[in-house]
């Protein structure tokens, strides 16, 4: 899959394996890095497992659109279809099935 940034910044950061660490330490920088690894490695959004670990699901309310994979317990990678339009299914749902380009909004704990 294509992976795409909302800014410079956010791009600096996945793209270092280093500044990953020094932000969130060894451990969760490792699991950021397997978690860009399978989101690379995939052919459309479809492909990422909704279970765990990955457990990628679409986010509700004024976060209708998104997307998250799970990083730790309470840490996730956000991000959206890098399409336009997005592609929907007939019942008005998107279809990950054809989402083959995403981009990353934020790496965040929205629980807290």
């Amino acid at each position: 899959m294509i992976i795409q940034f909302k800014n410079k910044k956010l791009e600096r950061l996945f793209n270092s394996l280093e500044l990953i660490e020094r932000t969130y330490g060894k451990r969760i920088a490792k699991k950021i890095a397997q978690r860009l690894y399978e989101l690379d490695a995939a052919e459309v959004l479809n492909d990422i497992s909704h279970l765990p670990p990955l457990r990628c699901h679409q986010l509700k309310g004024s976060r209708k659109g998104h997307f998250s994979v799970n990083v730790t317990q309470k840490l996730r990678i956000v991000f959206i279809p890098a399409h336009k339009p997005v592609p929907k299914k007939p019942d008005g749902g998107i279809d990950k099935k054809s989402i083959t380009a995403i981009k990353i909004t934020s790496i965040e704990d929205y629980h807290g």
